[in-house]
Parts: structure tokens; C-alpha cells; sequence
């Protein structure tokens, strides 16, 4: 915005006699232009009214008209410099960093809004006051005060302090820098980043970083809604990891109850995600709550919300099922959920309809739900975990995610994906021995694990090199142990690893299936796997046929 101040000299016909024209860009002949002319030939102003506002150039400017001593004829002035002030300040606002301009002196001239809120401050109340009357700081450990006096910038300084003002804690990371005029001091800039401007950086970048990996193929406004994960997230090429997608595909645009099983870590709430995101509900809430994780007393109050006076201290609150109407519900863990709390949620899957806890009147429901559980649909039924009108009710489509030590081909696949998902263009490597070990690896904590144990070696390694001295410890003593095993129970011969660890595992499993009479549960329980974990590993190896002819002969007998 450019600054102008434009003097005019009229005679008392209000025609012009002489204009000042240094300021206005792009008119080198004004005075030959207008000279002679009235006034409102140059510019549209009421000379009635002696002073006012007017457009010109496209921006607002104020004018005075002032009438010349013993002569007879007019002086007009027009700037825009009141406006040139409000302009550059509204942009400062805009900003979502704080932003602090003083004097030489350090004393604030201006303060903007993002300050202004991530300080706790009344900017109208501390302008003009001086940088050490609105922070417990001195000369020598404000960061302004220090650019200004070493009159060179300060950069990233960590500041953490109760302000004089507010009494606020405040944690911030300032950068100081002194403003310059023709070599002469005039003033100083300080630049303040919060926390909250910091770890919404960090998610923008890892959104850029995504779009980027992505080749930019979304176009902005599609990338910018998207709230949720989608199919796209789900990263693997297991054929069995697969089907369980596409099969979660096909049903996406349906309004069908969903029931998603798989261990802890396997990606349960990702897939319940993505399925909301292709569905005809995607430009509505998406709620997830973990029927763990809220105590028992208070999972009808958040599921359906409270009426006042329902109970001491009860409020006019919402619940889930209010927030999620037209779009979808997630309960996941929904094993871990009361068999009365069950009941009544059946009766909202049935009705379409349910009442706030102290309420009388019936809300009507509009909302898909999608569950979950880690253990095994079929055994929470004969277990009594989950009630078998409500277990029938939500599991119209099953959805099985395999544990990741199913999916050995992925584990490489997804632990590249999340490198490259969180170095931020760093270029990471990793040694062919943790490479291995990861392999090896049995995963109970599945994807989530693997997650964490990649920004643990990232975070812990050194020049961009992961070695087995990154990988958490857990990990290595259980590498160790194995080949312990291996080596001490196994005899060498040409047939290569691989047949050798397929013999074994054979072995191990018939071993314990004769211990316990063949019984798979029990089976499973002493090997500590799941029970369809042993499942497939029987398949595997071709063992079903010797179990269930073991299983006749102890009919038969």
C-alpha cells in the first residue's frame, strides 16, 4: 500500500493551480493534466463539507479543505496515512505467530491480535508501556531488548515465564530483530511462536509431506477437507490384508452395521475411518469412543447425554449419539462395554431413537455404527461378553484385520512407509541387520508398535543411520533368543533357513497339540498365541488332517 500526501492549491472557483504530485505513482504531468480545471476533474470530494473520506487510487483516503489567510483560494490536502497504519496492522492480525513492533527504546508501539491472545494481554492497555512493565525480563534477558542493544538479530530464543500483566504462564520461542532506517535505529520486531502455532506446523508439514508423496494428484480443496483416513491409508499387499479392504470397500456406501476384529494395533479405528470417508455420510461427524477406556458410570451420560437435574450437578449436555446423528458412530472395544449399557443401545440400533439420561423425550437417531473388538466375535458370544441380539444386530458385515505377524511381507513395506512419513525430507537408512530383526520379529503390538519403534530409531539414531543400537531392546533380546533356540535345538543341514525354522515350528506345534489332546485352545494358550494364529499356522503345515484323525481315534476309543 503506498503512502501519499497530496497538497492542492485552488483558487476560490475551486479550480486547481497547483498540485503537489511526488507520491502518486504512474502521472508524471499532473499539473499540465489539470491545471485549470475544477476540482472534481482530479477527484470526487463533497466541498461543502470541508473535510470527509474519499476513494482514490482504489484505497480510502481523508481530505481537509482549508481556506487560504488573506487570499482568496482553497488548500486541499488528501493522505492516506491513518489508513496506510489500519492496513499494515490488519495484515499483522492475519497472522497466526505473535508479533510484538517497539521503539529504539523498547517501549511496544504495536502488538498484534496472535500476540495478544497467546500472552493473555489487552493491547490497547500495554501499547506504549515499556517491554520490561508487561514481562518479569531485564536488558540482559529479553530477547528484544538484547537485539536492540547488540543491534543485531536474536534468533530462537526458549522463554518460559509468568507474565507481570496476566500472571499467566507462558512458553514461547522468540526471535528478536532491530529495524533499521538510513542506518539509524528506529525500532525493534519481536516475532513470538507458541506451542500451539508449533504442533499445528508440525501436522501442516506432515500434511505437505503426505500430498507431496502423494505426487500432488488431490487437488487442494479435496486435501484440505479431508479430515479422516481413507482406503489409501490402509498401506499393505498381504492378499488376505487385501480382501479385508476391499471387502470394507464394498460396503462403504451402505448403511449396514460394521463389526471390524483384530488385535490391539492392528489399524481397526483406520478402517472404520476410511470406511466413513467413502460413504455417504462423509461430510458428516465421524465419533469414535473407546468403551475401555470411560468408566462404567459414565458411559450412558456420554452416549446419550444428560438432562439438568438428572443427577447432582447434571448440566444440558449433548452426547455422542447427538454429535454423530447423520453420520457414523465408531465403538470400538465394544467387548469392554456392560451388558445394560448394551441392551440399551440395541434399543437405539432398533428405534432410531433414544432419550438423554434424566429425560422424557425421545430423540430421533440417524447414525451408522461401525464396532470393533480384539477378541474373537465368535468366542465373546459363547463367553456372554456381548449380547446376542446386539451381537447379530451389529454384525451384519464382518471385517477381519490380521495381526502383522501374519503379514511378514508387509512389515518392510509399512516400516519404509513410515519412515518416509515422518523424516520431514530427511534421508533416512537402515542396516540390512535391523532389517532382519524387524522381519524376525513376532509384533504383539502390530502396527502400532512398529510405528513407535520407528520414531524411536529415528529419534535416537545418529546421521540418519538406524543399526540394531536403535531398536528397542525388547526387540533384540527377543532376536537373541531365537536364534538361541534355533541354534541349540536344531541340526544343521543344506535345506537353507527358511525349511529349517518351517520344520521346527511344525514340530513345536505337534508337540504341544499331543500334550493337550489335540485341543487347539489349549494348544494356543501354552504356545501364548491366539487361537487363529495357531489355526494358521496348522493350515500351514498340513496338520489338520493328523488332528482330526487323532479326534476319531478318541471316539472311536
Amino acid at each position: 500500500m503506498q503512502l501519499y500526501n497530496i497538497i492542492i492549491i485552488l483558487d476560490s472557483s475551486y479550480r486547481i493551480i497547483n498540485l503537489s504530485q511526488s507520491h502518486i505513482d504512474g502521472e508524471q504531468n499532473l499539473n499540465s493534466k489539470f491545471i485549470g480545471k475544477h476540482i472534481s476533474s482530479f477527484i470526487d470530494m463533497d466541498i461543502e463539507s470541508k473535510t470527509g473520506t474519499i476513494i482514490f487510487n482504489n484505497l480510502p483516503a481523508k481530505y481537509i479543505i482549508i481556506n487560504i489567510p488573506d487570499k482568496d483560494g482553497f488548500i486541499v490536502h488528501i493522505s492516506n496515512s491513518m489508513y496506510h497504519n489500519i492496513f499494515y496492522q490488519k495484515i499483522l492480525d492475519i497472522l497466526d505467530i505473535g508479533i510484538h513492533i517497539t521503539d529504539r527504546s523498547g517501549y511496544i508501539n504495536f502488538t498484534n491480535l496472535a500476540a495478544e491472545k497467546g500472552e493473555f494481554l489487552n493491547r490497547r492497555l500495554t501499547t506504549g508501556k515499556h517491554i520490561t512493565d508487561i514481562y518479569p525480563l531485564t536488558s540482559e534477558t529479553s530477547c528484544i531488548l538484547r537485539a536492540l542493544k547488540n543491534q543485531k538479530p536474536l534468533l530462537n530464543i526458549y522463554d518460559t515465564f509468568v507474565s507481570n500483566y496476566s500472571q499467566q504462564n507462558i512458553s514461547s520461542i522468540n526471535s528478536g530483530y532491530p529495524i533499521f532506517i538510513d542506518n539509524i535505529l528506529v525500532g525493534g520486531l519481536s516475532i513470538v511462536r507458541f506451542n500451539n502455532y508449533l504442533q499445528n506446523t508440525c501436522k501442516e508439514l506432515s500434511l505437505l509431506n503426505d500430498f507431496i508423496k502423494k505426487g500432488g494428484s488431490l487437488t487442494q480443496k479435496s486435501y484440505a477437507t479431508n479430515l479422516y483416513y481413507s482406503f489409501d491409508d490402509l498401506i499393505g499387499k498381504d492378499k488376505e490384508f487385501i480382501k479385508s479392504i476391499n471387502l470394507a470397500k464394498r460396503i462403504a456406501k451402505t448403511d449396514s452395521s460394521v463389526l471390524i476384529y483384530g488385535e490391539t494395533g492392528t489399524g481397526k479405528e483406520l478402517f472404520a475411518q476410511s470406511i466413513h470417508s467413502a460413504s455417504n455420510r462423509s461430510n458428516n461427524e465421524f465419533i469414535a469412543i473407546n468403551c475401555a477406556a470411560i468408566p462404567e458410570g459414565l458411559v450412558e451420560s456420554i452416549l446419550f447425554g444428560t438432562e439438568k437435574g438428572s443427577f447432582t450437578g447434571s448440566t444440558n449436555k449433548s452426547g455422542i449419539l447427538e454429535k454423530a446423528n447423520k453420520g457414523t458412530l465408531f465403538l470400538d472395544e465394544i467387548n469392554s462395554m456392560s451388558l445394560g449399557i448394551q441392551s440399551k443401545l440395541l434399543r437405539v440400533l432398533q428405534e432410531k431413537k433414544y432419550m438423554k439420561v434424566g429425560g422424557t423425550k425421545e430423540i430421533p437417531c440417524d447414525v451408522r455404527v461401525i464396532s470393533s473388538t480384539n477378541e474373537p466375535p465368535d468366542a465373546l458370544l459363547k463367553s456372554g461378553k456381548i449380547r446376542s441380539d446386539l451381537y447379530y444386530r451389529i454384525n451384519t458385515i464382518t471385517i477381519p484385520i490380521q495381526p502383522l505377524r501374519e503379514r511378514r511381507d508387509d512389515i518392510i513395506l509399512l516400516y519404509n512407509y513410515f519412515i518416509n512419513k515422518l523424516s520431514y525430507a530427511n534421508d533416512f537408512k537402515t542396516s540390512n541387520s535391523v532389517i532382519e530383526i524387524l522381519k524376525s520379529y513376532d509384533w504383539p503390538g502390530n502396527v502400532r508398535e512398529l510405528l513407535h519403534t520407528v520414531e524411536y530409531a529415528m529419534n535416537v539414531c545418529e546421521d540418519y543411520y538406524i543399526t540394531t543400537r536403535d531398536i528397542p531392546q525388547n526387540i533384540i533380546k527377543y532376536n537373541n533368543n531365537s536364534k538361541n533356540d534355533e541354534y541349540q535345538s536344531l541340526p544343521f543341514d543344506n535345506s537353507g533357513l527358511n525349511s529349517i525354522m518351517n520344520k521346527y515350528e511344525k514340530q513345536v506345534i505337534l508337540n504341544s497339540l499331543k500334550k493337550n489332546d489335540y485341543n487347539i485352545t489349549k494348544s494356543a494358550k501354552e504356545l501364548k498365541i491366539h487361537r487363529q494364529a495357531l489355526q494358521y499356522r496348522i493350515k500351514k503345515h498340513s496338520l489338520s488332517e493328523i488332528i482330526e484323525g487323532q479326534k476319531k481315534i478318541k471316539r472311536i476309543l
